[in-house]
């Protein structure tokens, strides 16, 4: 921890313990319990791969429609792909009957559209992502607690700062 203000003893910037520990008590006032800790954590995480399913899909599906418009572009305009044959191509074409050469075009859009999913998913994803990490960082501290480490893991940490040597470069030599 650095002070901000060497003045001012209890003006700390922001530590990862301290607002941890803000978290845990905050959650702790509002009638928390280790059981609805875990269960909150639970909820999210579940919530939190299906959403990550979602996203992941969605990218699934976007690859594949940029191959199968590189495909098309090799049947319906003769250009070449270092990754797929005329063959690969045909085959690819004749599991969409629906695709002729007045209509091949229209894959641009099917892109365009799920571009705007992968977007939307990746949108809804990374908050509940962030949302995860603070649950299972409050979580996480609130097992320390409860378990009685937390306090040995404090006085631990301290002793090895004091029983070590700092060298000028910063490194501590133990």
């Amino acid at each position: 921890m650095k002070k901000r203000e060497s003045k001012k003893p209890f003006a700390w910037t922001n530590d990862s313990e301290l607002d941890k520990l803000t978290a845990l008590n905050k959650k702790l006032n509002a009638g928390a319990t280790l059981e609805s800790l875990r269960n909150e954590f639970e909820k999210l995480e579940q919530s939190v791969s299906e959403k990550e399913k979602l996203w992941l899909s969605a990218k699934s599906d976007l690859k594949s429609f940029y191959e199968l418009k590189e495909k098309l572009q090799i049947i319906f305009e003769g250009k070449t792909s270092q990754v797929f044959t005329r063959q690969q191509a045909e085959q690819a074409l004749k599991q969409y009957p629906t695709i002729d050469k007045n209509n091949y075009r229209n894959v641009g859009i099917l892109i365009g559209r799920e571009k705007e999913n992968v977007e939307k998913a990746e949108a809804v994803l990374m908050p509940e992502r962030e949302k995860l990490k603070e649950v299972a960082e409050t979580f996480s501290m609130a097992e320390k607690i409860a378990g009685g480490t937390y306090v040995q893991s404090l006085v631990s940490e301290e002793r090895e700062r004091r029983e070590s040597k700092f060298v000028p470069n910063g490194l501590k030599q133990s």
